[in-house]
């Protein structure tokens, strides 16, 4: 889990106006949003029920994304970005680990380039 500075609550949630680098994967999609008011990276992650009916695996896929994150973080510290929204593209079932750490570093790869 991360610790409580690092997740995106209601309030410091980003709209949908605000400007945003999208980027998408394999198995995630992944919007990263600059902010001035943020100064250590922030994380959401968002299930919609379409793509998973139950709450628990909702709730284990949001966990292993913040673990993969979580191994990550300083990389994401060097960024100018700090608030970063994670969707699944499919079933969150059907997604493995190693295809959630696999996303992440590629999006941290290619950020890295930008």
């Amino acid at each position: 889990m991360l610790p409580k500075r690092h997740k995106l609550s209601r309030a410091t949630f980003p709209s949908r106006k605000e400007q945003k680098l999208s980027w998408g994967g394999k198995a995630l999609r992944i919007y990263a949003y600059v902010s001035e008011q943020s100064v250590v990276p922030q994380f959401a992650v968002v299930v919609p029920k379409k793509l998973c009916k139950k709450a628990v695996s909702r709730n284990l896929f949001k966990r292993r994304v913040l673990a993969a994150i979580r191994v990550n973080m300083n990389a994401f510290e060097r960024f100018s970005c700090k608030k970063y929204v994670v969707f699944p593209k499919a079933l969150t079932n059907d997604i493995p680990q190693k295809s959630i750490e696999e996303d992440i570093r590629s999006f941290l790869r290619e950020y890295a380039k930008k």
